[in-house]
């Protein structure tokens, strides 16, 4: 308001001096014209006074002339020689008079013309009358020719003088015109701007009156905001605010009628009496009344939802009226109060004055009315938060799952009463403690790593379950899962955490690993014994058999081979759903892939009377896991087998799809598959139809397997199928990879030892020693079985090391490992080992120097005797042989000379290329590699000598790169250190050297 009466002021005022500057200019241009108008009277008046001079000179000229004539005295040419030079100044001075027109110039120049005339024959006269005397000039004055002349200047000088004469009537009248109109525009614009002064001062009054106006309404509304603000109890803030209103805006009597639920009427809740209003029966009345919508003043009000003004109290037609009536009530107002769609009820005021209806007043109380609303909205609102926000922290203090919030800096500011268990904390001593206290990695989880410190985007681990390390109150570590979540509130950073206590789960987990490993070691030691004694008969190494014993075992080892299939098939779902199943990639030649494993099965095929049909029309090299995608392909080819009728046919297609990636189908001609089966094609122990399954064989586990080797490919499976019509069972493998640089051979492994090798076979099965022994003795070996860990011992201490030890790692005594121990603790680690369990190989968490290979149960007899070859070549006495990889020649000599003093033999490389044609060739105990090699890097190298199957090798990473956990994995063959050079002194790069050589290097060669 004070803007706006500064406004007004500053308009009126420039308003005002607006219409005075605009009289001043009115004026100023009035007296432009009224001086105007007057100089054009002078010019005229001038004029005429000027023709007048023309025609009294003219008569001068001509008197003096005469007298001459007449008496022949010179002194009467006086006036005309005067007048001679006179009259052309005078016919000049009208030139300039009657500029601009041309009618006038026409008669001035007619006007000099004659008075040349007339000057001339007066000048001719005077001279007769001089020369020749009175007759002459007598004659010469009778002809007329002079006044002749006269006449027409009299003539000529009239019609200007008539002319001027009119032109002086007109400009006298405009001048009288213009002094009127300038006077009476001067008067006007002084009247109008004293007009505008005072209706600026009037109007200034008026603002300055609303505005006090509206502050006194503003303090009402304040005063009564302050109310509702500061009690708690409605009813109390409701009768405060109804004497306020009436206090300052003149009301004797206020009422607040609220909505009750129950019966859908409307009460008065409260009520404010001014002490000098004496309405006592009407007050009494309106407490106690109960009025349903639409009836009386407060239920039309509250039906209408408008507000009602009554002059006189006959709206209500009530009981009120009367009472209202007999005490002198004349004047009501009723307001609905009500907030968005929700109708809360009405306040009433009256007066025992009559007033008529005020707007003014009405839309000041229906503002109220929405105060107060508003103001019963958020009483409303707070104690529904209040009761959510004890609903939401009795959920949280009885959730299972500790639940808690950190600030950006880390420090702990709410926990629920499940973290403070948790951690055995209480809430008080809890809040206010930096994270780390209890979750040591939970803030470097949240920037993006996992809970084992590897580099993971922070994206990825929303809503994520990490596994990390939480400490209790008395410092004790125990296992925990976190997830968490990040948002912003106003600017600020806030982190909740869920955790649990996994203690229990992964012992849960420990106890099913340990379930899953003995389960692997009971059921495939046995089926090793029984498959191996199967292999021996059927090879005739226990002589001859009849046609039907042959049959017989030919018959006993294919389901022994079948059993192992189950057996691998629920291992490999273990890994499957424990993430551990790893991949070991090559270049496969598709062709070869798909023709093996159909030659696999043609026996199969065979007996259920299938033929089996290759379409091999595109070939190439497909990069994958071997054996992982001829188990896939060979599980969809027996299905395919197994489900087709005799005398049908089984398609095996390759192609590649416009994408790139290579598709392999087998399509059959079988019974088909319904639509609405589909979806449990590919889950664990689904089985379309049991009874089916057991005339055909299976498990339900085959194809979730296939599915899972796949998408580990990052490929896809699926199938195509019609009842009635066959199925097309496919995969696809994406061609990504690339190509390997260098074209690489497998080598197939030979067998070079010296004769009569002694092999300890460490085996509690006494079968499958038995087995392991009548194998190795067929080899040329003598074997030494021992059925626990303290037999080994004894025989190792009695007779000396053996050239190799195969090892099982579940014993009666211990586990296998166990003997690994303490033959490093004696310093016999140049007694090259062969674990062969059924227990998963873990080359990285066992750095034994000649661990040779780890087979897992049931083992190949190839990949044992391979193993065996390579342990006796490692046991043979000779100079070792490392394999140094690295393009610069002066590190390949800092190198030489580091280890110059272990006495073995260097083999230098410069390149990928020749470190792969060293490996294969020279057969060295250690490759030293740095990873940035020319033709081929590091990762090549290994990955061609993983194809190569050199995974035995020990191998040193020697480089300035910092590696990965993922690198690290990749960047493994046998017994592999990894090294960074920046950080790794040549003490410690020569003992690591050492401690891969041991059992290889001559003690009494080596520096003391």
């Amino acid at each position: 308001m004070n803007s706006l009466i500064r406004s007004v002021s500053i308009i009126g005022v420039l308003l005002v001096c607006g219409i005075f500057i605009v009289a001043a200019l009115t004026n100023y241009a009035g007296q432009l014209n009224l001086q105007h108008s007057r100089d054009l009277v002078v010019k005229t008046t001038d004029l005429l006074a000027a023709l007048e001079s023309v025609i009294s000179t003219m008569k001068d000229c001509e008197t003096g002339q005469r007298g001459y004539v007449i008496t022949g005295n010179s002194i009467y040419l006086e006036p005309y020689e005067k007048c001679h030079s006179k009259i052309y100044r005078l016919i000049d001075k009208l030139e300039p008079m009657i500029n601009g027109d041309a009618e006038e110039h026409e008669r001035v120049r007619k006007l000099r013309q004659l008075v040349d005339l007339k000057l001339a024959e007066l000048r001719k006269t005077i001279e007769l009358r001089r020369q020749y005397g009175f007759e002459a000039a007598q004659k010469m004055v009778i002809t007329n020719a002079g006044k002749a002349s006269m006449d027409e200047i009299r003539s000529i000088v009239k019609d200007m003088e008539n002319k001027q004469n009119l032109l002086l009537e007109q400009r006298l009248k405009r001048l009288a015109e213009d002094f009127y109109a300038s006077r009476l525009y001067s008067i006007i614009l002084i009247l109008i701007g004293c007009v505008s002064v005072a209706g600026t001062l009037l109007l200034i009054g008026r603002l300055i009156a609303k505005r006090e106006k509206e502050v006194a309404l503003l303090n009402i509304q304040y005063d009564i905001t302050y109310i509702l603000a500061d009690s708690p109890d409605t009813n109390d803030s409701i009768n405060l605010v109804l004497a306020t209103i009436c206090k300052n805006l003149g009301w004797g009597l206020g009422a607040f009628w609220s909505l009750n639920s129950v019966d859908d009427a409307l009460k008065c809740i409260t009520l404010w009496c001014a002490p000098t209003f004496e309405a006592s029966e009407f007050e009494s009345l309106t407490r106690s009344t109960i009025l349903a919508k639409g009836y009386g003043l407060p239920g039309k009000t509250f039906a209408l939802q408008q507000p009602i003004w009554t002059e006189v109290l006959t709206e209500d037609l009530t009981a009120r009226v009367n009472a209202a009536t007999k005490e002198g009530i004349n004047t009501g107002l009723c307001v609905p109060i009500t907030f968005g769609n929700n109708k809360l009820g009405v306040i009433e005021f009256f007066s025992k004055k009559k007033q008529k209806t005020d707007k003014e007043m009405i839309r000041l109380i229906v503002a109220l009315a929405n105060q107060i609303a508003q103001s019963f909205e958020r009483q409303q609102a707070e104690r529904a938060l209040i009761e959510r926000e004890a609903t939401l922290s009795a959920i949280l203090d009885t959730a299972a799952e500790g639940i808690f919030s950190v600030s950006k800096e880390g420090i702990i500011e709410s926990a629920n009463d499940a973290t403070c268990r948790i951690f055995g904390w209480d809430s008080s001593a809890l809040l206010g403690k930096d994270v780390k206290t209890i979750l040591p990695r939970f803030l470097a989880v949240t920037n993006g790593e996992s809970g084992k410190g590897e580099s993971i985007g922070n994206n990825e681990l929303y809503g994520s379950d990490i596994e990390t390390a939480g400490i209790r109150s008395d410092g004790s570590e125990f296992s925990a899962e976190i997830s968490f979540s990040i948002t912003n509130v106003k600017d600020k950073r806030i982190t909740t955490g869920i955790v649990r206590d996994i203690t229990e789960k992964k012992a849960i987990e420990r106890r099913v690993s340990e379930f899953y490993s003995t389960v692997s070691h009971e059921l495939r030691t046995p089926l090793t014994s029984i498959r191996g004694s199967l292999s021996l008969l059927d090879g005739g190494r226990a002589g001859e058999m009849s046609p039907r014993a042959q049959q017989l075992v030919k018959v006993a080892r294919s389901e022994s081979e079948r059993l192992i299939r189950l057996i691998n098939d629920i291992l490999d779902i273990k890994k499957v759903e424990s993430g551990k199943l790893e991949l070991e990639l090559q270049q496969i030649d598709v062709s070869d892939l798909i023709k093996q494993t159909a030659e696999a099965l043609s026996d199969f095929a065979g007996q259920a009377g299938v033929k089996l049909s290759l379409q091999l029309d595109t070939s190439g090299e497909i990069y994958g896991d071997r054996d992982r995608l001829e188990q896939v392909l060979y599980n969809l080819l027996a299905n395919a087998i197994k489900f087709s009728p005799a005398g049908g046919e089984v398609m095996v297609r390759v192609e590649k799809t416009s994408s790139g990636a290579w598709r392999i189908s087998v399509k059959d001609h079988g019974p088909g598959i319904a639509e609405s089966e589909m979806p449990k094609l590919f889950g664990l122990f689904q089985q379309l139809d049991p009874s089916d399954s057991r005339r055909k064989g299976g498990t339900g586990l085959g194809l979730a397997i296939c599915k899972a080797l796949v998408e580990k490919h990052n490929g896809s499976i699926g199938v195509e199928s019609k009842v009635g019509y066959g199925s097309t069972f496919w995969f696809e493998i994406p061609d990504n990879y690339g190509q390997i640089k260098s074209h690489t051979v497998v080598r197939k492994p030979t067998l070079v030892y010296r004769a009569k090798s002694t092999v300890l076979i460490v085996e509690d099965d006494n079968k499958l020693a038995d087995l392991l022994a009548m194998m190795l003795e067929n080899q040329n070996f003598i074997t030494i079985k021992s059925g626990s860990i303290k037999e080994a011992e004894e025989y190792i201490q009695s007779q000396g090391n053996p050239d190799a030890i195969i090892l099982d790692l579940t014993l009666p005594d211990g586990d296998g490992l166990m003997l690994m121990d303490k033959l490093e603790q004696k310093g016999s680690t140049g007694v090259p080992i062969i674990i062969v369990s059924g227990r998963e190989p873990a080359y990285d968490n066992y750095a034994y120097p000649l661990l040779i290979d780890w087979i897992k149960k049931p083992f190949d007899e190839k990949r044992l005797l391979s193993a065996l070859a390579l342990a006796i070549k490692k046991r043979a006495n000779g100079q070792a042989k490392v394999l140094i990889v690295e393009d610069d020649q002066a590190t390949r000599e800092v190198i030489k000379q580091n280890l110059e003093s272990l006495n073995v033999e260097f083999i230098e490389a410069a390149d990928g290329v020749t470190a792969v044609h060293f490996a294969r060739s020279k057969n060295p105990d250690l490759i030293v590699l740095d990873l940035g090699l020319p033709s081929l890097d590091g990762f090549e190298v290994i990955q061609i000598l993983r194809q190569d199957k050199i995974q035995d090798i020990p191998l040193i990473i020697y480089t300035a790169k910092d590696l990965s956990e993922n690198d690290k994995k990749e960047l493994a063959l046998g017994l592999t250190s990894h090294l960074i050079k920046s950080r790794t002194s040549e003490e410690e790069f020569l003992e690591t050297v050492k401690t891969m050589l041991n059992g290889l290097l001559d003690p009494t060669k080596l520096p003391v």
